[in-house]
């Protein structure tokens, strides 16, 4: 049989794509935001949600001077004095809003409500402090997240805690993990200290055994910008926005058959 030569017809079809069924979420302790915008745009743009920790910022600095390519207004908590701070960048295909009712007025932390067509996921980003007392602090985090699983047991937390997960932690610290549901997902080193050149893991992602994780890790950042590595996570959403491709049909009715 010889077939006609350009009879083929383009015919639209799912093309199935994991970003179009995953969620893709970052977060970094940047140190200080304000001046190094270029270098994090260029870093993040492939990411859904993006969270830095230690944004020192204040009032005076106003959204429009930190605005991210791609992304939306961004949502933040300001220490308002020296240090800390968090932040949060997210694209426009994404239905998130922030939970003031979760938070502690105590704690550098925000909570956010991700909604998908999956179901409703609890997001916090957390910063801890050095000087924060560790008692306090577990004791308030492991309130908020009581109150967070009382709404749903889909639940993602990230940060720096100040806390190294390479090592064995506290019974107090692990059975709050442990009784809330949660665990780390990540298992490399996110700081470098300079003066000892020690390396610890202060930067978990903490997940409910109900959040389908499919992969996580860190980003390498340049220590000109930060002595901590990025990190991330990619969940399944069930976002699935049809995409069509070509599918080729061969058109008998009109070949020549020999």
């Amino acid at each position: 049989m010889l077939i006609l030569a350009g009879d083929v017809e383009s015919n639209p079809g799912p093309a199935v794509d994991i970003s179009d069924q995953s969620l893709s979420i970052f977060h970094c302790n940047i140190r200080s935001l304000r001046n190094k915008l270029d270098y994090i745009s260029n870093v993040i743009e492939e990411f859904d949600i993006v969270f830095f920790t230690e944004t020192h910022l204040a009032p005076f600095i106003t959204n429009e001077k930190i605005a991210l390519p791609e992304f939306e207004t961004p949502i933040r908590k300001d220490r308002n004095s020296d240090g800390g701070g968090v932040i949060m960048y997210y694209k426009s295909n994404i239905n998130i809003k922030r939970r003031l009712d979760l938070e502690h007025d105590s704690i550098e932390i925000m909570w956010f409500e991700l909604k998908t067509k999956l179901h409703v996921i609890l997001i916090n980003i957390t910063y801890r402090s050095e000087r924060f007392s560790p008692s306090n602090f577990w004791s308030l985090y492991d309130m908020m997240l009581k109150r967070a699983l009382d709404e749903s047991n889909h639940i993602i937390c990230l940060g720096d805690l100040n806390k190294n997960f390479l090592l064995n932690l506290p019974n107090c610290i692990s059975d709050i993990l442990s009784i809330n549901g949660l665990f780390n997902t990540i298992s490399d080193a996110t700081h470098f200290d300079s003066r000892t050149g020690s390396l610890s893991l202060l930067d978990p992602i903490l997940i409910t055994d109900s959040i389908q994780f499919i992969d996580s890790g860190i980003i390498p950042i340049n220590r000109d910008i930060s002595d901590h590595e990025g990190t991330y996570i990619t969940v399944r959403s069930g976002f699935s926005n049809s995409k069509s491709f070509k599918r080729t049909i061969w058109d008998y009715k009109r070949g020549i058959i020999i």
